[in-house]
């Protein structure tokens, strides 16, 4: 099942860049839109307190240990 969830996580977080980058693709002509988009989606980030998931490869690089694969999720409820 952990592995099951890294996966979808993984793909998760890959698709939300390429939609970033996406669409820096289709308006980058323009600075001020760079600024923006930029500042929208970093505030996106915030708000569902993902923006922990800034911190990826090739800025940080951690390896899995043993409680690596102790399946905790930030959704669940005691």
């Amino acid at each position: 099942m952990t592995r099951f969830y890294t996966l979808i996580i993984a793909l998760a977080y890959i698709n939300q860049w390429r939609g970033l980058w996406n669409l820096l693709d289709l308006t980058s002509n323009i600075w001020y839109h760079l600024l923006i988009e930029t500042l929208i989606s970093v505030t996106c980030l915030l708000i569902m307190k993902s923006i922990y998931s800034l911190n990826s490869a090739p800025f940080l690089i951690g390896v899995d240990t043993e409680s690596y694969f102790i399946l905790g999720s930030k959704y669940n409820f005691s």
